[in-house]
């Protein structure tokens, strides 16, 4: 009996320490770098975080990698050659299971090394989400996977975002600060249903995350908005000319006239801050733009959960 309660004591502390270890991991590398004015490189980043993918598909896959049902599938997916030499197995090999068989993965498994050749980020990206798509491979597996990679991705400093929702797993380029779960993940979700305005807003991000002109990033944000509004609302107008249109939407889906009135003076106030700073400043704090960022975001939410795009969670 005291060892029964000893081990769920050991594997409480072990799920309790867990995520306090990868903080502390991330802590320690970003300290050591700043102690020794090391300035990691781009390039530097994607190196690093390339080489523990590796590890993971080294440790996690094993014998998978050369000899599992899911390496056609996988190849089809990204649109890779099959290595004409490789066995496919009749049966799905199990995690559990090594092989007695020797493997050197950079020579005999042909996903091993497009993975280990590739030199492009979003290319590398896209070979990682392969995995997830695969019907091959099972739920455990891609849940381990979704966690080591998660893992990796906070240690490695790169601008990339995993998602796990509703069964999938999803990449997705941002940073921390723009990782909000409601206001940014859940919405490009969403907003797949509208490309044109996934598409600007999306942009936003990765120029916001790039440091490019808060011009650029702005009109974007605008134009995304713009758009989604005239989606909803069904008409052609512009931003500044939506007031009484989204009021009379707002008032048909029951809403409280304060929330009306308060949605509706935001919107003016956001079209007149766009009108007169955007356009002729561009001196503009990353503060502000962050703040400019989360608040469309919030009015394209609420307007998603009240229309048959979104759920309103």
């Amino acid at each position: 009996m005291i060892m029964l309660r000893n081990l769920r004591y050991r594997k409480l502390k072990m799920k309790k320490t867990k995520k306090p270890e990868i903080k502390s991991l991330k802590r320690k590398i970003k300290n050591f770098n700043r102690r020794w004015n090391i300035d990691i490189n781009d390039n530097q980043s994607f190196i690093f975080f390339k080489n523990r993918v590796l590890n993971i598909l080294k440790n996690l896959f094993r014998t998978m990698l050369v000899e599992g049902e899911f390496i056609s599938e996988y190849l089809h997916i990204v649109g890779e050659k099959e290595k004409s030499s490789i066995v496919v197995e009749s049966s799905f090999p199990v995690i559990d299971n090594l092989s007695d068989k020797t493997y050197n993965l950079s020579k005999d498994s042909r996903i091993y090394k497009i993975i280990e050749n590739c030199s492009d980020f979003k290319k590398l990206i896209f070979y990682l989400q392969g995995f997830f798509w695969c019907k091959q491979i099972n739920a455990t597996i891609k849940t381990e996977l979704y966690k080591k990679i998660k893992k990796t991705i906070d240690i490695s400093f790169i601008p990339v975002k995993l998602i796990h929702k509703n069964n999938s797993y999803k990449f997705y380029p941002a940073g921390a600060k723009l990782l909000d779960k409601k206001i940014v993940n859940e919405l490009l979700d969403w907003l797949e249903e509208y490309p044109e305005v996934y598409k600007h807003f999306n942009l936003s991000l990765k120029q916001y995350m790039k440091k490019e002109s808060p011009r650029n990033i702005l009109d974007n944000l605008r134009f995304s908005l713009e758009q989604l509004l005239k989606k909803v609302l069904r008409n052609r107008k512009s931003l500044k000319n939506q007031r009484e249109e989204l009021y009379r939407y707002l008032k048909t889906k029951n809403i409280n006239q304060e929330i009306i009135n308060m949605y509706n003076t935001l919107i003016s106030q956001y079209a007149k801050y766009q009108n007169e700073n955007v356009k002729h400043n561009e001196k503009l704090s990353e503060k502000e733009i962050e703040f400019i960022i989360y608040l469309t975001g919030s009015f394209m939410r609420f307007l998603l959960t009240l229309s048959k795009g979104g759920k309103n969670e």
